[in-house]
């Protein structure tokens, strides 16, 4: 309540002062009710199922104007278990976040980002690796701010940092610390070139304090007016040692009902309880078909390698959901996932170390928009 309170707090008077009336954003309400089966709720090497009910209440805000735009979000889950009770909890996960993007001109734009999200199941906010990280309290913070200057009509400098903080309640805690500097050109209406130069700092604790250097080349061309093309790459260098990030995306839009997108990406990053970084390859893919507002269906994929000193970590993940029409605000969505982690040793799969984990929903969403 404290991180919704402060997000209001930042967009109002916001959207007040660059309308210069008092025009609030667009308020949009959506509450989700379901039967949960999950076959291994504490993400273990010996799964123990349980069948809960869920009710996700949530609200998001919405404004667009020239001089700024505001996109804020807010919803949590509250479960309750038929054979584990001692997992009920009011408030298993939460997820709140703001986006602000204010431009006072034509060459200046400040944009900056605040998330805060907590949850019981780690492996929520390890999107980029994969790992499920047990089951225990968890959360996460996040916050952003860029200055951004247009010296000529098609040249921009972006200058800003960012800071991140994983907290577990048994493992370790993560902090980043982190200033960028970003050079942007327009070579046509459908190409773009930037270079972008990071540096980098993330503290663990207990655990080392490591720095690193990172500096990227990327030129993005839309294929047709529909496919866009991002290739990305250079040297990261982290204490001493060179290391090649590199990032790959293509997204395919079809009459806005059909959109496609699949990406590479070779880099370091953390997760969330695990001491030190992680060398990642990671590939993943989405699709989503929608039609008349009346049927939805997404499909996403994605299949990740960490690499530590100690070994490695194949991941896997898969997830599919129906949503149903049945009036303008009512749906019907069906969603099942499943997520796969096998620790390697020098490629050798470790014996009895797999964690496996499906997971099948069918709810009601109120909300007059899409299923999700």
């Amino acid at each position: 309540m404290r991180a919704l309170v402060g997000l209001l707090a930042v967009a109002l008077p916001a959207v007040v002062s660059a309308q210069g009336a008092p025009r609030l954003p667009a308020f949009r309400p959506d509450v989700t009710f379901g039967i949960v089966f999950d076959d291994n709720v504490f993400m273990r090497t010996e799964p123990e199922g349980d069948i809960f009910m869920r009710l996700t209440p949530g609200f998001s805000l919405v404004h667009d104007s020239p001089r700024l735009h505001v996109n804020g979000l807010f919803r949590f889950d509250a479960e309750r278990y038929q054979e584990r009770t001692d997992l009920n909890e009011a408030v298993a996960r939460q997820e709140s976040s703001l986006e602000l993007t204010w431009r006072p001109n034509n060459r200046f734009g400040l944009i900056s980002r605040t998330a805060y999200d907590r949850t019981q199941t780690p492996l929520d906010l390890n999107a980029a690796t994969g790992l499920t990280g047990g089951r225990q309290p968890a959360w996460r913070m996040d916050f952003s701010v860029g200055l951004e200057n247009t010296i000529r009509p098609r040249r921009r400098i972006t200058v800003g940092g960012d800071y991140s903080h994983y907290d577990l309640e048994l493992g370790t805690d993560t902090t980043l610390r982190a200033v960028r500097v970003r050079y942007t050109e327009d070579l046509s209406p459908r190409s773009q070139l930037y270079f972008n130069y990071r540096f980098e700092q993330r503290e663990f604790q207990p655990g080392a304090l490591i720095v690193a250097h990172v500096g990227v080349g990327a030129w993005s061309y839309r294929l047709a007016p529909p496919l866009l093309l991002v290739l990305e790459a250079g040297p990261r260098v982290t204490e001493g040692e060179w290391t090649p990030e590199v990032n790959i995306s293509v997204t395919q839009t079809l009459n806005n009902i059909t959109t496609f997108s699949a990406g590479y990406a070779h880099t370091q990053d953390v997760a969330v309880g695990v001491p030190g970084l992680i060398t990642i390859d990671r590939v993943t893919t989405s699709l989503a078909l929608r039609r008349n507002l009346v049927w939805e269906l997404i499909l996403t994929g994605g299949a990740f390698r960490n690499v530590q000193p100690g070994g490695d970590t194949v991941a896997y993940d898969a997830s599919v959901s129906v949503g149903r029409s049945l009036s303008d605000a009512l749906w019907l969505v069906g969603t099942a996932s499943r997520t796969s982690n096998d620790v390697r040793t020098r490629a050798v799969t470790v014996t009895e170390s797999e964690i496996v984990r499906n997971w099948v929903m069918v709810s009601i969403r109120v909300q007059p928009f899409r299923p999700r």
